[in-house]
């Protein structure tokens, strides 16, 4: 991701060039605000606008306002606007010093107040009627929320650099903001044209061209409802406008030409039906001055508003969507990952521990003001430096120099030795303090640059995983929803997809503490949905609970494992799990924490664990790898590591998948053949970027793979593949058991013991 710089020249031109564009529109809006009136004389925008904007756009606000109003002629209400405007802009400078004064409760109470107070004088002083004042009183009410809404699109103008970045709400205030605006033009005329037709046609088209067919109807709805609050007589106007900018929308792929010539033709059509006057043809006249500025006008101009059209994606739908977000939001996590590593080694380059700067240092501290100086550093300065050299060596040894020290320097006949003893000293502690905080920061460094990782990864996996379902099945979904709800309770959700294998995934999730026959629902669901499934794996989360069936495999598996702790009477340190996931795969999980006992099984308990919570969760590998190897450097200060040996079969098609993480090697059994997995990796809890050696092998109906810890490793490779080659007749469980019983008899003393036998058979 790459950052532009300009010229800090550049930079102040085009901000000179922005504040003073912005100024004049402030001026050119606030000259004409005075102008717009509804409901029959009502005008509060302009204070308003007054109130909401900063200080040093407020008083500009004021001037053009009042010049507004003193050219529609000096009449009685008019004063009184010109008063409620003065009063804002006073309260303005009153709330200057007070955190109100950036906030939009403090700018909408100024109009508030501003207007209440001075319709009230008014009451009192002038011949108002009841009626009047309460109009009046009405208006302060509307200011109020007119100012709230001006508030909310100034700021998204000022702070934000495109559209996109608005929210519901600051949309909803801009549109506001342009139907006041185009109020204030309606009762513009130059040469005949209505200059609030000409503006509002030309904001029309751009949104009909930058938004999508929703967007194009809104903007046409909004433009007449402006139009018809100035008066009822842009009645015909405005529902012409309407169904032009509905039919322009539709014409989407046709681009900024052809929508513009829809647009205008649409308009000539619905000015000829709902009847052509001389005020109609002057309207259309208008329409077309608004298009022909709107096609000069070059594309850049409009940037601030092209993100409002989403590109079109290559391929439609939720699925599609999804996996695009997923994707973009996973770049997006590794570009602040390789930012991040880039950051951090040219911050370890810039602060890398130099001994050369604790002499220097103490040398200016102490040798720049000695009247010495000269002697030793000029006339002897290799003797001196060598001499600094050897009492930063010393320090560095953990001894602590002295006086005498100094003086077995034949060549450092220092007249400061205390001094220059306590201060180099200090610099060398100094020097180790900081040495130290920055390798603490490289760790976090370190971990953030993992975890990073880990997430982007995690991203890539759910949107490969997204893209691999094929088909939703929304009506068997249903049907399996009132099957689970008959056989127990109201299911939370339920999902039912074909991938692209066309074998049907179904999940349902539910909430703790519901009962249901497992047998009984798959027996169910098997006959309404004419698919065979086979026995469902079960994911607990806190109070929520995943049911997931997926087709009846090709193979099964048979299982078998034993273990033997070191010591007897004590806990074994290494530890295992299996589970099998919704898709067919069947996972093993062996790890062998750092030592024996208590603190080895807590290693490998927690790694085990946290590998089949992630794999419950539906992560990858990579990223599983990634998260455990953080989680246990951080577990606790002291040392700690355990090995990750990890066997993935897929029982649809046989293809296993072995990762290994500084564990032992594994034996494979396939055809009277015996294949050795081997590993070179690094056991977690050592380094970042830990990576698994991966190793890929089909295995058919009859083969057996055998997991083991080092302990076991210490038998003779000889005698652990007799025993696989005549295990044909065995049980895994058998099997397992002969081989932990041959390590504890023949291996004196032994470490801990722990066998894992996995065999394919055929599916039933």
């Amino acid at each position: 991701m790459k950052t532009q710089a300009l010229h800090p020249r550049e930079l102040t031109f085009a901000s000179g060039k922005y504040a003073l564009f912005r100024i004049a529109a402030i001026a050119a809006l606030s000259f004409f605000l005075p102008h717009s009136q509804i409901l029959g004389g009502i005008s509060p925008f302009a204070v308003a606008l007054t109130a909401c904007l900063p200080l040093r756009y407020a008083a500009i606000t004021a001037l053009g306002s009042a010049m507004g109003y003193l050219s529609t002629g000096i009449g009685e209400n008019n004063i009184l606007y010109l008063l409620i405007l003065g009063c804002a802009l006073g309260l303005k400078f009153i709330i200057q010093r007070t955190t109100f004064r950036n906030s939009m409760a403090g700018c909408a109470g100024i109009s508030f107040v501003s207007f209440f107070t001075i319709n009230v004088i008014g009451f009192f002083l002038l011949d108002f009627s009841g009626s009047d004042f309460i109009l009046r009183i009405c208006e302060s009410v509307i200011a109020c929320g007119v100012t709230c809404f001006l508030f909310l699109a100034v700021r998204a103008l000022f702070q934000y650099t495109s559209i996109s970045q608005y929210s519901r709400v600051e949309l909803s205030s801009l549109a506001i903001l342009l139907m006041i605006s185009v109020i204030a033009l309606c009762d513009v005329k130059l040469y005949g044209f209505n200059l609030g037709i000409i503006l509002g046609t030309l904001l029309l088209l751009i949104a009909i061209t930058h938004t999508n067919l929703g967007g194009s109807a809104v903007s046409g709805i909004i433009l007449a409802i402006a139009l018809c609050l100035y008066s009822v007589d842009f009645l015909q106007v405005g529902s012409v406008l309407l169904v032009s900018a509905f039919l322009a929308g539709l014409f989407q792929i046709a681009g900024k030409l052809g929508q513009t010539a829809v647009f205008l033709a649409a308009a000539i059509f619905s000015a000829f039906i709902v009847g052509i006057s001389l005020d109609m043809l002057f309207y259309i006249m208008c329409m077309l001055i608004s298009a022909g500025l709107y096609l000069a006008m070059p594309e850049r101009l409009f940037d601030y508003f092209s993100v409002l059209s989403e590109p079109e994606l290559q391929s439609f739908g939720l699925r599609d969507n999804i996996e695009q977000r997923l994707g973009f939001a996973a770049e997006t996590i590794q570009d602040l990952q390789n930012s991040l590593v880039r950051v951090s080694k040219s911050l370890k380059a810039s602060t890398r521990p130099d001994p050369a700067a604790v002499c220097n240092k103490t040398a200016a501290s102490v040798c720049q003001s000695c009247p010495m100086r000269l002697t030793c550093w000029d006339s002897h300065y290799n003797e001196t430096a060598d001499a600094f050299q050897k009492l930063y060596t010393m320090l560095k040894n953990g001894i602590m120099p002295g006086e005498e020290h100094l003086q077995s320097f034949r060549q450092l006949n220092c007249c400061r030795a205390p001094q220059l003893l306590e201060r180099m000293d200090r610099n060398y502690r100094e020097s180790v303090n900081r040495d130290f905080s920055i390798r603490r920061t490289e760790e976090v460094r370190n971990f953030a640059v993992e975890q990073l990782s880990g997430i982007s990864q995690m991203l890539w996996e759910v949107s490969e995983e997204i893209s691999g379902i094929e088909t939703q099945l929304p009506d068997d979904a249903e049907i399996i929803r009132a099957i689970f709800t008959e056989l127990a309770a109201e299911p939370k959700s339920v999902f039912c997809t074909l991938n692209r294998f066309d074998r049907m995934e179904v999940e349902i999730y539910t909430t703790a503490g519901i009962q249901v026959d497992l047998q009984e629902l798959r027996d169910c669901l098997s006959n309404a949905l004419k698919r065979d499934f086979a026995a469902p794996s079960v994911s607990k989360i806190s109070n929520k609970v995943r049911i997931s069936f997926y087709e009846t495999a090709t193979y099964r598996i048979e299982f078998g494992v034993r273990q033997s702790s070191k010591q007897p009477d004590t806990v074994c340190g290494d530890s295992f799990e299996h589970f099998l996931d919704n898709k067919g795969n069947a996972y093993f999980i062996l790890s062998d924490g750092m030592g024996s006992g208590k603190r080895a099984a807590l290693d490998s308990t927690m790694t085990c664990g946290i590998i089949l919570k992630l794999i419950k969760a539906g992560l990858g590998m990579e990223s599983i790898l990634k998260f455990v190897n953080s989680s246990i450097q951080i577990k606790s200060p002291e040392e700690s590591l355990s090995t990750i040996d990890l066997l993935k079969i897929d029982l649809y098609t046989g293809q296993a998948e072995f990762y290994k993480a500084g564990c032992a090697s594994s034996f494979v059994l396939m055809e009277k053949t015996i294949a050795k997995v081997e590993t070179n990796s690094l056991p977690i809890g050592i380094l970042q970027g830990i990576e698994f050696d991966r190793k890929e092998l089909t295995l058919h109906a009859g083969d057996t793979v055998l997991l083991a810890s080092d302990g076991i490793l210490e038998l003779p490779e000889p005698e652990i593949t007799s025993m696989l080659k005549h295990s044909e007749e065995i049980s895994c469980d058998h099997l397992a058991e002969a081989i932990c019983k041959a390590a504890e008899e023949e291996l004196t003393p032994h470490d801990d013991l722990t066998a894992m036998v996995v065999r394919i058979l055929p599916g039933v």
